[in-house]
């Protein structure tokens, strides 16, 4: 039975018994030097068996271990290493084929975690890949081999010989993955015969690069035609296995029949239409700032000088703290003057009162009344010189955070109070959606910077006129929130969602291109 060798393609024929006699028939040196070439033969074919052994085994267990990958990634790594170890190369490439065309893009490189694609090492390891799927599709070579001693120089292999300008290699070897079986085409050349039984569109292509011509080559191209399907049909299990959702149905229709085609395109069509009348909550986005229910202001008591103000903004205060005190200097010098001034004047109505003279004690008696009108009114101011919180709640604005000796005027704002245990949320509105917007909606805010703390409500007012808020002209409703775990602070903006009840899928979605383009047409 003949053996086939791999690298030379020629036959060892068995040797008839009638030869054998034929051969033995000479002298007996003659026969000893036969014996000895059928030995070497014999050692030959051994030999070369068993690497074939060995190469199918390695192929084998690389199978074996892309079967095992997590990820494609994962896989083409795998195989780049596997190659460069059993090949004995310096660097092992591995490239996906983009379907259609002759594309290649490089995904691993052996002993390499991750790789730059904007290298310019890459891009040429991509063009001798892209070069070698070309070869195959036009010339049927299973492999693509450029080695500077070959007396035979192919067409076709500018980009590898630039590859090993590049990376300053001797030799590199191309082998095209298929993972399909078909007969695409039968060419007249004897050589490819063989070829086109088994040809099919490739998916995966490696490149391997030699510091020096490797001394057994033709073993490396029998090997590289031998891995071909292998190695290309679990690359494309493995990647049917790691792809989405989206990546396998469009490669279930790319595989189907064209009347398949037009059936899963009609029947998805339908099923696209009746998931457009499925109600489903239609819920109105916007921005919202939360804003204090009421307010309380600390005003000066009366004019004269801020002795002290006592708390800064956003501070938290309680009811009867202290926020400012007036100075008093000023105060207790009027306020003895004054007294004085009484004083005197009420001694001035005694004696008149003494004298008889009705007159004069009457005009006295005014006076001490006067003076004595001025006193109480310093002594109430001297009284209230200190400034108290009404309320509990935080201090959203102070014009003196800790000042000393400002004179202010009665009535000045020096500070404002307001509770947190509950806030009014301010909801943005655009105008186009206004229509959709009722009293009674529930709304939920999620505020800025705590997007896993959620809070509802209900709009209780929807304010009639725009108004005009960082250039974008909108109307405002407002929402009570309950705040008593003290998470939220005036000022705060939410994405805010308002249900506005059940729409038809389809009208959710497209209703505001609808809109917008009807209002731009008309």
């Amino acid at each position: 039975m003949p053996v086939i060798t791999p690298s030379s393609g020629t036959a060892f024929q068995a040797i008839p018994p009638e030869s054998l006699t034929a051969q033995d028939s000479g002298t007996p040196q003659h026969r000893i030097d036969s014996a000895q070439v059928r030995s070497t033969e014999s050692a030959s074919e051994f030999a070369e068996l068993q690497w074939q052994i060995d190469a199918t085994a390695a192929i084998a267990e690389l199978m074996s271990k892309i079967a095992s990958a997590r990820r494609l990634d994962e896989a083409h790594l795998i195989v780049a290493n596997a190659l460069r170890e059993f090949l004995g190369a310096d660097v092992v490439a591995v490239g996906t084929v983009n379907p259609g065309s002759s594309l290649v893009r490089v995904r691993s490189v052996s002993d390499v975690s991750s790789i730059d694609e904007s290298s310019q090492v890459s891009q040429q390891f991509e063009q001798a890949m892209s070069e070698s799927i070309v070869r195959f599709r036009e010339q049927l070579a299973r492999t693509t081999v450029v080695d500077p001693d070959s007396e035979h120089v192919a067409l076709m292999q500018l980009a590898h010989e630039r590859l090993l300008s590049v990376t300053g290699t001797q030799c590199a070897v191309s082998c095209p993955l298929f993972s399909q079986l078909g007969p695409q085409q039968t060419p007249s050349d004897p050589e490819h015969r063989e070829l086109s039984a088994t040809q099919s569109d490739p998916v995966a292509v490696w490149t391997a690069l030699f510091r020096q011509r490797p001394t057994e080559l033709d073993r490396w191209k029998y090997f590289a035609n031998a891995c071909q399907q292998p190695l290309g049909e679990s690359l494309a299990v493995a990647g049917r296995a790691c792809e989405g959702p989206l990546a396998r149905l469009r490669r279930v229709v790319s595989e189907s029949s064209a009347w398949t085609r037009k059936k899963m395109v009609l029947g998805g069509s339908l099923a696209i239409a009746l998931a457009m009348t499925i109600p489903i909550p239609h819920r109105v986005g916007c921005v919202s700032v939360l804003q204090p229910v009421e307010q309380r202001f600390a005003v000066a008591p009366h004019d004269g000088i801020l002795e002290q103000a006592m708390v800064r903004a956003g501070e938290q205060v309680h009811t009867g703290q202290l926020l400012a005190e007036m100075d008093a200097t000023d105060l207790r010098l009027q306020i003895a003057d004054v007294t004085a001034q009484k004083e005197r004047a009420e001694k001035k109505r005694d004696l008149h009162r003494a004298s008889g003279d009705a007159a004069s004690t009457q005009l006295a008696e005014l006076e001490t009344d006067e003076l004595a009108a001025q006193l109480a009114l310093l002594e109430h101011r001297a009284a209230h010189r200190q400034i108290v919180s009404s309320i509990d709640g935080i201090v959203l604005r102070s014009e003196l955070d800790e000042a000393r000796g400002v004179p202010v005027r009665t009535g000045d704002v020096l500070m404002q109070v307001a509770p947190l245990e509950t806030l009014r949320a301010e909801l943005e509105i655009a105008p186009a959606d206004l229509a959709h917007i009722k009293l009674g909606q529930t709304v939920s805010l999620v505020p800025d910077g705590n997007p896993l703390h959620r809070v509802q409500g209900t709009i209780d007012t929807i304010r009639q006129a725009s108004e005009v808020r960082e250039g974008r002209n909108v109307f405002l409703a407002t929402v009570t929130i309950d705040n008593h775990d003290g998470r939220l602070r005036p000022g705060m903006k939410s994405r805010t969602k308002v249900d506005a009840g059940y729409r038809a899928s389809g009208w959710v979605l497209f209703h505001s291109a609808i809109e917008k383009t009807y209002g731009m047409l008309r």
